[in-house]
């Protein structure tokens, strides 16, 4: 019914408002390639900081860089407009 009439649903609102924070934040966050020397087959990916409390990770900051890292590498590199084109029209079709 969602993807009729071509609408998120709430938790599909809730990841594109989290890339969409991530995409234009990205400065404030840290890349694995950052945090070590290493040569590493993720390093484009965001670096997830460790906490002790399960309640902090599942945090609003904490989903954004799951979510973010989950994204194809080619979406990665898009400009703000076409990122938000394409994660758009990819919710919609999915509707978690």
């Amino acid at each position: 019914k969602f993807k009729d009439v071509k609408i998120m649903t709430l938790y599909s609102q809730y990841i594109f408002e989290n890339l969409m924070y991530v995409h234009k934040n990205i400065s404030k966050f840290k890349r694995k390639c950052d945090c070590n020397n290493l040569k590493v087959r993720s390093k484009n990916k965001l670096a997830v900081q460790y906490t002790r409390l399960h309640k902090i990770s599942n945090s609003f900051k904490g989903n954004c860089i799951q979510f973010y890292n989950k994204l194809p590498v080619d979406i990665l590199g898009m400009s703000l407009k076409k990122f938000k084109v394409c994660i758009k029209r990819k919710l919609i079709e999915k509707s978690y």
